[in-house]
């Protein structure tokens, strides 16, 4: 039976794009300078990644403006 392994990723807003701030629940060092979400999912499906879900995660004000934003982002790959 086919075994897989996960990563989660949490994409971030900086300035005009999106960038990989978090890992697994883990905050990148520098990710800010980092490479752009798409460069980073891109060098995951390089490495066998496969992106099987992604949801973007508005975070509203009690009074209904967005106060944060982010992607989540779930990739497999096969085990072995």
């Amino acid at each position: 039976m086919q075994q897989w392994e996960y990563i989660f990723l949490v994409a971030y807003r900086v300035d005009q794009g999106w960038k990989i701030g978090m890992v697994n629940g883990k905050e990148l060092a520098n990710w800010k300078v980092g490479p752009s979400l798409y460069d980073f999912v891109n060098q995951r499906g390089n490495e066998g990644w496969d992106l099987v879900n992604v949801t973007f995660a508005p975070i509203f004000t009690q009074t209904g403006f967005v106060d944060t934003e982010d992607y989540r982002l779930v990739m497999k790959r096969a085990k072995g």
